[in-house]
Formats: structure tokens, C-alpha cells, sequence
């Protein structure tokens, strides 16, 4: 059953971009993109409800630059793409003797002209066989840094917890290149990894929510519904992305199939619900927890719904076929 989505009154979180990893799973037909929508319309459809969305098939090989004129063409006037450098240069070649591969990559995204956003240096994690001490890879690290052309805004992600230091962050920020915050088994929680650093190191922030591929692809290999609850990880990133928001900060969040399953699902109706009357009916999905970052109503529940707000917000009235179920909500300030 096709799920459809209404835009709703809002005022937007100018600084704030949220969106998908991908936007080309089958899986959403029926369920986010309308019925029997053919792969080559699925990027117009998507371009319809989020304006960014960060490109994971550049991972595995830099994009033909008709690929990126009909990306570009696609999408409504002011939409982003994030996207990844190619697998060759990160993790086969690991930053060694890749300046073609470099240059190829950067002059298809540049095809993108302003709807191109950060570019993301995405490392595994390294064995000590790779790099014996952190100081070892930042070695390689900077000079690439170093050599990477001006004009264009990146973010580097490691796997390597232990790897993250003042050291390493006075890097990245000397070159005001994001240290991409991810949310994943290998790292640290962000309100712990925050209480210790300051990781902002650029003038915008990058967010990921990975969560647990190997765990997640063990249940099931299909993104067409939320097989995980993720309320309680929501609740602690919360605050944090609004201390970023704060801070005048562009922050760009991105949702992987792996997080809440269905990334399509994690962050629809992403910035506000705007005010609504009693008796007025919505209808749409949103997921739970996470819309406190983007509205006045804080929701408890995924679920396929149309909704009735009741005169003093107090409660939320869900039907769903003959079930009738009871949410709280709460009313958040932002200033």
C-alpha cells in the first residue's frame, strides 16, 4: 500500500538538511514512491519530499558525467547531493598514488554546480597491520588533505574509535574539513564522544546513521518497513544536533537502510509540523523520537497513520484500519 505524504505548513530549519543514503531501492515502490514507479522516475519522486540526499553508488565507482547531468536535472532547484569518494582511492589504494582517480572523481560532482554538497573521505576500520599507531595513518591523512582542490566542502569518517584525538581534530580543522558523527557500533555515543572533544571542524556538520548493517542484513535483506526501534539512540542525539543547529552550524543528517531499516521511513516529514486545529486530519509517516528535532510534536510511535490533534495537543488520535491507538506527544520550544 502506497503511503501518501502531504506537505504540511512549516517553518524550516534553514541551516538543517536531512535525507536518505540512496534513493534507488526497489523496495520503496508501493510503500514511498506510488506504485509501479520505474527506477528512472525514483529520484524525481524523492526530490518531491527531502532536498538532499547523500550518494552512496560513488563508493564503488566515480559516476559518467551524463549520470550527473540527469542528477542535476532531476531534482527541484535548490537540492544537495552529498556523495562518497570512490572505494579506489579510500580503501584499495588508501590515499597512495591516486591523483587521477581524485581528479575523475571531483570533475563529474562538479558537474553538479550548486547542488553540490560535501564530499565524504569514508575510511574502514584498519588493523594494525594497515597503520600500527593512529599517528601512522594520520601521516598519510594529511598531505592528502592537504592536496585536496579548494571550493569544495568535505568530511572524513573513521571506524577507528581510539583513533579520535585533539591531534586529530586540530587536523581536520586546519583544513575545516567535518569529522563525519556517526552513529555505529564501533564508535563511541555522541553525547560521550561530545562530553570529550569539540568535534566541529569545519563550518558544517555531517551526520550518519549507520547502525548495524551485519545485524540488520542477518534478519533481512529487503528495506520496504522499520524492523528496529531506534527511539532510545534518537533521544540522545537529540539535543546534540540541536546544539549543532545552535551553533550556526549547515548541518546535513543522513539515514542508512541499516538504521531503523528503512531509511525512507527515519526522517519523512523531516522539519515541521507546523500548527494544525482540532479536528484537522493529517496523513503521512514520520518516525518516532526524531521529530523532536524538527517540529513542535514529539512522536512515539512509527506507524502508517492519519491523524486527528485533539483541542489542547495533549493527545494524538491514530486510526489504522479498526485499530485506534493513543500516542503522547509533547510540545518543545526552539529558539
Amino acid at each position: 500500500m502506497s503511503l501518501p505524504i502531504k506537505d504540511m505548513p512549516s517553518v524550516a530549519i534553514s541551516n538543517l538538511r536531512l535525507g536518505t543514503s540512496s534513493w534507488s531501492s526497489e523496495d520503496w515502490v508501493g510503500v514511498f514512491y506510488p506504485p509501479d514507479t520505474p527506477a528512472t522516475n525514483f529520484l524525481g519522486e524523492y526530490g518531491k519530499h527531502f532536498d538532499t540526499v547523500e550518494v552512496d553508488s560513488t563508493y564503488y565507482r566515480s559516476p559518467s558525467h551524463s549520470m550527473v547531468k540527469n542528477w542535476r536535472e532531476g531534482t527541484p532547484a535548490g537540492f544537495i547531493f552529498a556523495a562518497k569518494f570512490p572505494r579506489v582511492i579510500t580503501h584499495e589504494k588508501i590515499l597512495q598514488d591516486c591523483a587521477p582517480e581524485v581528479s575523475e572523481f571531483l570533475k563529474a560532482m562538479d558537474l553538479l554546480g550548486e547542488k553540490l554538497g560535501p564530499l565524504l573521505l569514508q575510511f574502514p576500520y584498519f588493523n594494525k597491520k594497515a597503520f600500527a599507531r593512529a599517528e601512522d595513518f594520520m601521516a598519510r591523512l594529511e598531505p592528502f588533505l592537504t592536496k585536496l582542490p579548494a571550493g569544495h566542502s568535505y568530511a572524513v569518517e573513521i571506524r577507528n574509535k581510539a583513533w579520535i584525538s585533539e591531534r586529530f581534530l586540530e587536523v581536520l580543522r586546519k583544513h575545516r574539513i567535518a569529522l563525519a558523527l556517526i552513529d555505529h557500533p564501533w564508535m563511541p555515543p555522541i553525547q560521550q564522544m561530545l562530553q570529550k572533544f569539540d568535534v566541529v571542524t569545519a563550518d558544517f556538520a555531517y551526520v550518519r546513521f549507520l547502525g548495524d548493517r551485519k545485524g540488520i542484513e542477518e534478519k533481512t535483506k529487503h528495506w520496504d518497513s522499520i524492523l528496529v526501534n531506534r527511539e532510545r539512540e534518537m533521544e540522545t542525539w537529540i539535543p546534540e544536533i540541536r546544539r549543532l543547529l545552535e551553533r550556526r552550524l549547515r548541518v546535513y543528517a543522513y539515514f542508512n537502510n541499516h538504521y531503523l531499516l528503512c531509511s525512507r521511513l527515519d526522517c519523512t516529514l523531516p522539519r515541521s509540523m507546523g500548527t494544525h486545529e482540532e479536528g484537522e486530519f493529517l496523513t503521512g509517516v514520520c518516525a518516532g523520537g526524531f521529530q523532536i528535532l524538527f517540529s513542535k510534536v514529539r512522536w512515539q510511535l512509527v506507524i502508517e497513520f492519519t491523524c486527528q490533534f485533539t483541542p489542547k495537543f495533549q493527545a494524538l488520535r491514530v486510526e489504522r484500519r479498526q485499530y485506534i491507538f493513543f500516542i503522547h506527544i509533547e510540545i518543545v520550544e526552539f529558539a
